[in-house]
């Protein structure tokens, strides 16, 4: 089956645009796995926990002062230790 999408709007959120893709169809219906959540804020990491190089964690440093979340962190933080 090929679903067509619904017509564009200044809204941007993901689930929104689902649920109107999926309205448009009958027999369609949207399930969440696990269920939707209201947003939260996100968890950010301070550079200074980074084994970067120190000119590269300067540069973050000055673009990102609050650090950088979580998920983003992956390849800077413990990377001395063998992560």
């Amino acid at each position: 089956m090929i679903l067509k999408a619904s017509p564009p709007t200044t809204d941007r959120r993901v689930i929104d645009t689902v649920k109107r893709t999926l309205a448009a169809h009958d027999g369609l219906s949207l399930l969440y796995d696990p269920a939707a959540e209201k947003p939260k804020r996100g968890s950010l990491r301070p550079l200074s926990e980074s084994s970067l190089d120190p000119a590269i964690r300067r540069y973050l440093e000055s673009r990102h002062p609050d650090g950088l979340f979580n998920h983003n962190t992956t390849l800077g933080f413990g990377s001395r230790q063998g992560y």
